[in-house]
């Protein structure tokens, strides 16, 4: 189609051209002068009094294509300038490529251009967005020199954000994006004051965006040491149910997975507290099942709010729409990789070669010592901090309890990546092997890890209210 698009406009601007051509041979010209004749009349300039209906409309169409051509050229040549002035400022962004979300994301940036031609920017910042992968590292590689030194993010679906070795680029994957915002705007906060430590989630099918939940779910539901958060799973499970067939969850949750249809597990599914569907169900199933689970809160994935309207029931919920993920603190996640870089500095100067005074490029360069686990491992953690905020600022638990809980966490990343426990001949963890010898429960911990665990509260906690401060400034400028 784009090529189509592509040749419709010479086409379009040819066509007087190619008909007073017919026009003039019509009247006995050659083809020489026919061509001249016609010519001339792209500037108005008719030189030949004899007309003919083909000659007739030439000599309108032709100034008509020409005043377009020109609107057409000052139009680009003006957006071309705007552009230009755009990168020219701080923290420019240019977005490359065919996603359909590349206006929703260039409407929550600043200083955003779109290179609806492909066409280098010269800006601070480069997102490529295209719907094929492959067609998005093509164009990276293709301009990999002139983004040397720039920041570079690359959208995919296939990669794991967290999970790319890369320094020149760094993954925007929608959703992983999607599943880290449901759990922090849809969490499970309620519950817990509600008194209810007993909750059974139904997550029905499971794609992608699916597994993401889940996965977010493993690492950020962790609420209090008496949970019991019960996660039933419909859909085509298998190959994730076996790679994680040996995760451990460090207490009383459960991941239940079921072969038969949802349609055939209603009993199960209404006794849920929640119902997720990551894939929309047919309108008239949706609407039956909200009736017999009268009880439950339903969460559609994009579920239009006309149909929502119309369903008029309080307890189905809508998430994951773009307008509410494409948000540049949520999609950049600035907050999370600085906490986690601090994170890991703060570390490197209590257990570690770094210095305070080392400063920022300090935080760099023990950052690119990390390989992509332990870097991962920090973002988890920065990552949990914002339920931990949730939980401080709805209960009163210990220190004590609070590292318990940060211990599980910790753990469920690690069994999540296909760590184990074990004991090792030094005492230590085995990062080829993967072996850990502290992925024991909490109390089988020498005091010294216990002491860690508070200590990385300790730290975000510090680092958030760094960074609070740091945004009310900026406001108040």
């Amino acid at each position: 189609m784009k090529y189509i698009k592509k040749l419709a406009v010479p086409f379009l601007f040819v066509m007087p051209f190619i008909i007073g051509i017919i026009g003039f041979l019509m009247e006995g010209e050659s083809l020489l002068d026919s061509a001249y004749n016609s010519f001339a009349l792209y500037a108005v300039n008719p030189l030949y009094e004899e007309k003919n209906f083909l000659i007739e409309i030439t000599r309108w169409l032709a100034p008509a294509v020409v005043a377009s051509g020109l609107l057409v050229f000052i139009k680009e040549l003006s957006r071309k300038i705007k552009d230009f002035f755009l990168c020219m400022k701080k923290d420019s962004f240019a977005i490359y490529g065919d996603s359909a979300e590349r206006q929703e994301l260039a409407g929550c940036i600043d200083n955003a251009v779109i290179s609806s031609d492909l066409t280098f920017k010269d800006a601070d910042n480069h997102i490529i967005m295209f719907n094929d992968d492959g067609e998005s590292f093509r164009f990276f590689n293709k301009n990999r020199e002139r983004l040397k030194n720039k920041n570079v993010y690359i959208k995919s679906d296939n990669i794991e954000m967290f999970k790319n070795d890369s320094d020149e680029f760094r993954i925007i994957n929608l959703n992983e994006l999607v599943a880290r915002n449901y759990w922090v705007e849809h969490n499970l906060m309620k519950y817990f004051a509600e008194g209810k430590n007993e909750i059974q989630i139904s997550l029905i099918g499971f794609d992608g965006i699916a597994q993401e939940i889940l996965n977010y779910a493993i690492l950020n539901n962790i609420y209090s040491l008496s949970q019991k958060i019960t996660y039933h799973i419909w859909g085509d499970c298998e190959l994730y149910s076996s790679v994680h067939s040996d995760l451990n969850l460090m207490n009383s949750d459960k991941i239940v997975y079921h072969k038969e249809s949802w349609q055939s597990s209603i009993d199960i599914i209404s006794e849920s507290d929640r119902i997720i569907f990551p894939v929309l169900p047919a309108m008239d199933s949706l609407i039956m099942l909200a009736e017999k689970c009268r009880k439950s809160d339903i969460h559609c994935y994009k579920l239009d709010e006309n149909l929502l309207g119309i369903v008029r029931d309080e307890g189905i919920v809508s998430f994951g729409q773009i307008e509410k993920i494409l948000i540049k603190d949520s999609v950049f996640l600035t907050d999370v990789y600085r906490s986690a870089k601090l994170l890991n500095f703060r570390y490197a100067c209590l257990y570690g070669d770094a210095k305070e005074s080392d400063g920022e490029e300090g935080i760099e360069a023990q950052w690119k010592k990390l390989n992509t686990f332990l870097r991962t491992s920090n973002i988890s953690a920065s990552d949990y901090h914002s339920i931990r905020k949730i939980i401080a600022e709805n209960t009163e638990y210990s220190d004590s309890v609070m590292a318990e809980m940060e211990h599980i966490r910790w753990s469920r990343f690690h069994f999540l990546n296909h760590w184990r426990a074990g004991v090792t001949e030094n005492g230590k963890k085995d990062s080829s092997n993967r072996i850990h010898p502290c992925l024991v429960p909490f109390e089988a911990l020498p005091q010294i890890d216990k002491e860690k665990d508070s200590e990385t509260i300790k730290l975000l906690t510090e680092i958030q209210k760094k960074q609070t401060k740091g945004s009310r400034k900026n406001v108040l400028k």
